[in-house]
């Protein structure tokens, strides 16, 4: 995670999340001067299937022997949690901003990760101080989106505010989107006020059987008016027709069809 502050005068819009119908109680935020950008990683399920198979994992880079200096050295794919990526997302995809309607999974940070986040910003959320305004803090894909203010749609009405106060590391991009289909991370506090955390007899996390993951809807505006008359749309299918990855010879970039051809032709001359 990084602390940090930004330079003056930035405002933070309004991201309003939503699950299902669209009531809502508007409460107006804007925060200036936001720190900059924290990459944190939390707790968030394997879900689905890799694309190719583990034997790749085993000829390729791993994350936990990267030693972060060089981003280049992951341009000729790499794994991150036994799940292969073909190749690395450029800068210009991860600077994207979400579609202002758009839909995807959420999961759950660790405990207490997200005040540790919004702590090092001099963020206060309502999970550390009770008066605070902002109910809690949320992470989404893009730094783009880092700052905007989050509701959430639970239980026929509009909760929040959330602050989008952390975002993935481009080197985790793929596999978050693309795997896991995610479009934002919440806190654990929120997920087990949800009911999703299960706990063993001593009081631990049961991670097997707490709920990991469940689809919401994002509008990114002022006011969600904005998407009162517009069909969300599928934030990972979105981002990999966007999605552009650096080429390994240094050419122009390639598209996720590219990117995935471009490895499967790589596996084909190595087994001739």
């Amino acid at each position: 995670m990084v602390g940090g502050s930004s330079p003056p005068g930035i405002t933070i819009t309004f991201l309003i999340v939503r699950i299902s119908s669209r009531k809502l109680t508007v409460l107006p935020m804007e925060r200036k001067g936001f720190s900059r950008l924290a990459v944190a990683v939390g707790f968030s399920a394997i879900v689905g299937l890799s694309h190719v198979s583990a034997e790749d994992c085993e000829a390729n880079l791993d994350l936990r022997n990267w030693d972060r200096s060089d981003l280049s050295e992951l341009r000729h794919g790499y794994c991150q949690s036994g799940i292969f990526i073909p190749g690395l997302p450029t800068y210009e995809t991860w600077m994207e901003p979400a579609p202002i309607h758009n839909e995807g999974n959420a999961v759950w940070y660790n405990p207490e990760v997200m005040q540790e986040v919004a702590g090092n910003k001099g963020i206060v959320l309502s999970t550390m101080d009770p008066s605070s305004p902002i109910l809690d803090g949320v992470a989404v894909m893009s730094p783009a989106d880092v700052g905007k203010t989050v509701w959430i749609f639970r239980n026929e009405a509009w909760e929040g505010p959330y602050l989008a106060i952390d975002t993935t590391n481009r080197q985790h991009m793929f596999r978050s989107i693309d795997h896991v289909e995610e479009t934002i991370e919440i806190s654990f506090e929120t997920a087990n006020r949800w009911g999703w955390i299960v706990r063993n007899e001593d009081g631990s996390i049961d991670r097997l059987n707490s709920k990991k993951i469940e689809e919401v809807e994002i509008c990114i505006g002022p006011d969600p008016s904005v998407c009162a008359d517009t069909e969300p749309v599928d934030y990972p299918t979105w981002w990999r027709d966007m999605a552009r990855f650096e080429n390994p010879s240094g050419g122009r970039s390639l598209s996720y069809s590219e990117v995935w051809d471009l490895h499967a032709s790589a596996q084909e001359n190595s087994s001739n």
